[in-house]
């Protein structure tokens, strides 16, 4: 076996353009397994940090309320947090454009939640009061970084305000940011919000837990006369998104299925042109009296050493492209539907399956190439 490792070896270094062309072709598939693998892993779990981030276990949209009322929510079993934000819809009004939105506040809890939704692609999060963070999928074109306009609301006073901002940041997310601080002067109050965001304990997270849990809450701001403008579970977030959790897995089993006979027809091509050119040299064994398996497995160590090397080249780029990925921030777009952060987790599972994969088409496709030339008449030379 080691002399056919060495003999391998060393026809390796003779045929080295057709042994680079195998390197790339296993390079590459290994690469787009990695980010189809990777995407749909990271995916799935974003879809689910997504659900969290935004909705928590239980979340409710409401008229405003003093956040000291909210003793009783936070007092109920199984409640593990409680946070008190402001969502408010507003006008904009610029020379731009006039349009209605939804300002949210940045608070320490929900950027933290939030950060990979609502991270800038373009500037800084705001940090003053006269800061605004934008969202690209309705703003884009329209304003830039350093526009200023207006923005106004109606105050838990019912009274018009009207505060001017300048953009410092764009988001992908659907909504506009503002600090705390600025949120308070545009609400002109420091105590009233109008958005619940409840965590529960791990043992209450089941959906008859939460929804019984969510029940209670319904009374008790139902008896604070507090008007309930919408709300909902984890459970109801993942009844409408969670076909993506179970869908974007599946790319790994649709990728392999159209690689397959795409790599393999690659590689057969290829293998093909390599073993016809050294048909003498495989004669050559042939008439030294070696047996074919004994030829095949020569020239499979050598396909071993190039897949090796291209699988190990394609895992390196794709971590290398994993980190400039996520340095650069970069978002995939569907329409105006889904913006989502390109990532890409793989597990030790995903590794073995990618190699697991190559070996396979390069067993698969290799040999029919190689007996062809094998079984094909020596002629004089």
């Amino acid at each position: 076996t080691m002399i056919r490792v060495k003999i391998a070896f060393k026809n390796l270094l003779r045929h080295k353009f057709s042994s680079l062309v195998l390197v790339v072709v296993f390079l590459l598939a290994t690469l787009a397994l990695f980010w189809v693998f990777g995407w749909g892993n990271a995916m799935a779990q974003v879809v689910i940090d997504y659900i969290y981030g935004f909705s928590g276990d239980i979340s409710y949209a409401t008229n405003y309320f003093r956040q000291e009322e909210m003793g009783d929510v936070v007092a109920q079993p199984g409640i593990k947090t409680v946070s008190f934000e402001a969502a408010v819809t507003c006008m904009l009004e610029s020379p731009k454009k006039s349009e209605v939105i939804t300002l949210k506040e940045m608070t320490p809890d929900n950027l933290r939640r939030l950060s990979n939704f609502i991270q800038p692609v373009a500037g800084r999060f705001p940090e003053e009061v006269d800061e605004i963070l934008i969202p690209a999928i309705y703003q884009a074109g329209r304003f830039e970084l350093g526009d200023r306009f207006y923005i106004s609301t109606v105050t838990p006073g019912r009274v018009m305000n009207t505060l001017q901002y300048r953009v410092v940041g764009i988001n992908k997310s659907p909504y506009a940011y503002v600090t705390s601080e600025s949120m308070d002067l545009l609400l002109n109050s420091e105590e009233y919000r109008n958005f619940l965001h409840l965590t529960v304990e791990d043992k209450a997270k089941t959906r008859d837990e939460i929804d019984k849990l969510k029940m209670s809450i319904d009374n008790v701001l139902e008896g604070k006369e507090l008007q309930i403008n919408s709300s909902t579970t984890v459970f109801q977030e993942m009844d409408r998104l969670g076909y993506l959790v179970e869908l974007l897995p599946a790319l790994k089993i649709l990728m392999m299925i159209i690689l397959f006979p795409l790599v393999g027809a690659v590689v057969a091509a290829i293998v093909w042109v390599h073993t016809h050119k050294r048909r003498k040299e495989i004669w050559t064994y042939l008439c030294l009296g070696w047996k074919d398996r004994k030829v095949i497995s020569i020239i499979t160590y050598e396909l071993v050493f190039d897949a090796l090397s291209g699988i190990a080249l394609g895992l390196f780029l794709g971590y290398l492209s994993k980190i400039v990925v996520e340095k650069s921030n970069i978002w995939l777009e569907f329409g105006y539907t889904f913006a989502f952060p390109l990532r890409a987790n793989l597990g030790l599972s995903d590794i073995f399956l990618i190699i697991l994969f190559i070996f396979i088409s390069l067993l698969v496709w290799l040999r029919p190439p190689i007996r062809k030339v094998i079984a094909s008449k020596p002629f004089s030379y």
